[in-house]
């Protein structure tokens, strides 16, 4: 790796990319393909011949603007990954030795893979945005979409509508009860507002490609990702987070299962957790085993095995049933 010049050999790992320090924006990208085995196999090379819907690294290296180095049979050749993409059939024969792009600012590159299994599957869609901010300016902004044609691609349009001086818009919104209203840079998502300038840490940032489910609040009633939620499609909107459930120095009777069926140990998912049980009990009073479930699905606990969890909710929800009973 040179000062401004990042060269990835076709065999370098994508767990050998998640242990390189200077590599940390490409660490989400590396740490999206498969789990730990598949990590120490799949190589840079490798994925750049992935069909649709894998093919995740090729998604970040395009929106880099990486060159491929290839020897086709005949010499060592060299094209941007875009062209190597188009023409990839035709270079089944081909083979990759590695590939380059500029070192990019940290801030400036950012990577999302949606997925329907978690915690690690085939994507969705994959999304891979490269904008540099110079002078309060975007300039060359580029954006690379994964899981949407046989190979990754570019989204030209978008691009250009991103490029220009970088703009604060209004976000106004009912946040747990209460007229809210801040000014942030397009694009912001839910999460960076809700922890960066309000300071509702309840909040929680963890993966910021919507697998992990600790981000999760309640927008309209219903459980929505902050990490994957813009700002502005949340204006007019009421949102809930965490903070927002105790009421008179009492808390909400989801946090008082949780606290007494000890369904939290290192408590990082916990407020996701409790969100998506709250939105499952506001529409329904009286869930199943299976409703707790899947309401819960999306949200990933590495300690305690779930079943504290699945029977907090269900406590709570007798609670709450008691107490409507009864008043």
């Amino acid at each position: 790796m040179k000062a401004k010049k990042v060269t990835l050999g076709a065999l370098v790992t994508m767990a050998g990319i998640a242990r390189e320090r200077r590599l940390g924006f490409l660490h989400p990208v590396a740490n999206s393909i498969g789990g730990p085995a598949v990590r120490a196999m799949a190589t840079v090379g490798g994925n750049l011949f992935a069909p649709s819907p894998y093919g995740d690294v090729a998604v970040a290296l395009l929106a880099l603007d990486a060159e491929v180095a290839f020897h086709d049979g005949k010499a060592l050749r060299k094209l941007p990954l875009e062209v190597f993409l188009k023409s990839r059939k035709k270079l089944r024969s081909a083979f990759v030795t590695g590939v380059s792009f500029a070192l990019p600012q940290a801030r400036d590159f950012r990577y999302i893979k949606v997925v329907r299994r978690k915690p690690v599957s085939a994507s969705v869609i994959t999304i891979a945005a490269l904008l540099p901010r110079r002078a309060g300016k975007i300039a060359g902004a580029r954006l690379a979409l994964g899981a949407m044609a046989p190979h990754a691609i570019r989204a030209r349009k978008t691009e250009s509508s991103r490029s220009g001086p970088m703009t604060k818009v209004a976000a106004r919104l009912i946040l747990n009860g209460e007229e809210q209203e801040e000014f942030v840079d397009s694009g912001s998502t839910l999460l960076s507002m809700l922890r960066g300038k309000l300071h509702l840490y309840g909040t929680k940032a963890g993966c910021h490609q919507g697998t992990c489910g600790a981000c999760t609040v309640i927008i309209d009633g219903e459980p929505r990702l902050s990490c994957l939620t813009l700002v502005e499609r949340c204006t007019g909107k009421s949102v809930t987070t965490l903070e927002g459930l105790a009421a008179n120095g009492a808390l909400h009777p989801l946090q008082q299962a949780f606290m007494e069926g000890f369904a939290a140990q290192c408590g990082f998912c916990t407020p996701g957790m409790i969100l998506a049980g709250k939105a499952l009990l506001d529409r329904t009073a009286n869930p199943t085993r299976a409703d707790v479930i899947d309401a819960i699905s999306g949200n990933i606990c590495r300690c305690t095995g779930y079943e504290p969890i699945i029977a907090a909710v269900l406590a709570a929800a007798e609670t709450m049933r008691r107490k409507k009973k009864s008043a």
